[in-house]
């Protein structure tokens, strides 16, 4: 017999490849064993299908904001947060109307620091965490968009 463990690694990669066994089946830890002349190794089961993107809120800020809250996400930010679905931190183009409304308490209060999200009031202000949310309303703006465009096709496509 061969043992070895597999999953929750891989070049630590944030975001598994949609094309990847880890985007399909996820990457939890197991052990396999093989033996010679041993059956087929099974598989886990596949994923559930990701959720759609809510409906982001309206955008208010103005276009400047936004590109600043893209350059602060940039630097401060993306490095968890690879926005990309089964990624190992919150894909934040995800966000329910509850994280939006406490998005401020989040990163300067620290509101979601036993789930493991620092709090940033040490590097950031009020007006820097208020770019950071235009931005990533934007950004949901445009994710939401594009897959009901992407729905609308393949609803027209099967009728």
């Amino acid at each position: 017999y061969v043992a070895v463990m597999a999953g929750l690694g891989g070049g630590g990669w944030g975001a598994p490849d949609p094309r990847s066994a880890a985007y399909r089946y996820g990457n939890q830890g197991r052990i396999l064993a093989f033996k010679l002349d041993g059956g087929e190794t099974p598989k886990p089961p596949l994923l559930p299908p990701v959720p759609p993107i809510p409906e982001p809120p309206k955008q208010t800020a103005s276009a400047e904001s936004v590109a600043n809250g893209e350059l602060l996400f940039t630097r401060h930010c993306a490095q968890c947060h690879a926005n990309s679905p089964r990624s190992a931190a919150p894909d934040l183009r995800r966000m329910s109307k509850f994280t939006h409304a406490a998005f401020s308490d989040i990163l300067l209060k620290g509101a979601l620091r036993p789930l493991g999200m620092p709090q940033w009031d040490d590097l950031l202000s009020a007006a820097d965490v208020t770019d950071i949310h235009a931005y990533l309303i934007s950004i949901s703006q445009r994710a939401f968009a594009a897959e009901q465009r992407e729905s609308d096709v393949s609803r027209t496509s099967h009728d």
